[in-house]
């Protein structure tokens, strides 16, 4: 590192720092909006005047409405790849799963899923957006897989993986919306995470293993 680097890395920082509040603040507004009133019936320029950004703003952030409520999934789709280039097909899916879930034990985390999760059933056009997400994380996954092992049944594997993604998905919403909280509700994602995988287990055992560098 030179000397203008370490000059100009709090200059630097700052300016992300102050990029990543406005983004939670944008974000926050808008669920806290969207959980009052629906998502169909508040317009980016309600979201922006919440946040006391302007409306070019928003769009900056979130280039779409849905991604003011996905506005994190370039991120999971990253972690998802490199879990599996890593440890292969079903290990790695679990350590992604595993990291997932887990942090439904943090305090308060359970009620945000709550949160969204009303929001997303109460909107068709969420709800279109989500299996949209899902879709596209099937077909990262099955590149990933296909790349490291020339395999065309890779979207069969992919499906069958994000699959459990999405079941755990809806239980966990299930679950902190009956008022599941803290380490029971970890626990029993954990356990029927595991009974998922082991259905899977027999028949892709082995599968994408992790690359080899």
């Amino acid at each position: 590192m030179t000397v203008t680097d370490q000059t100009s890395l709090p200059q630097i920082g700052l300016r992300e720092r102050k990029k990543r509040r406005t983004r939670e603040a944008i974000g926050n507004a808008a669920i806290e909006l969207f959980a009052r009133r629906g998502f169909e019936n508040v317009t980016v320029a309600e979201v922006a005047t919440a946040a006391d950004v302007s409306e070019k703003t928003v769009f900056n952030y979130f280039p779409r409405k849905e991604d003011l409520v996905y506005s994190r999934q370039t991120e999971v789709e990253e972690r998802l790849v490199v879990a599996v280039r890593e440890q292969g097909a079903l290990a790695g899916m679990r350590r992604f799963l595993t990291e997932v879930f887990s942090a439904l034990a943090a305090k308060g985390a359970p009620d945000v899923m709550a949160t969204r999760a009303r929001i997303v059933a109460a909107s068709p056009a969420l709800q279109a957006q989500e299996r949209a997400v899902f879709a596209k994380l099937t077909d990262i996954l099955a590149a990933e897989l296909a790349e490291a092992r020339e395999d065309p049944q890779a979207y069969v594997v992919a499906n069958a993986l994000v699959g459990v993604n999405r079941a755990l998905l809806h239980s966990a919403r299930r679950k902190v919306l009956a008022g599941r909280r803290g380490k029971r509700l970890v626990d029993e994602i954990r356990d029927e995470m595991e009974t998922a995988l082991r259905l899977l287990e027999r028949g892709l055992r082995g599968y994408g293993r992790a690359r080899r560098t």
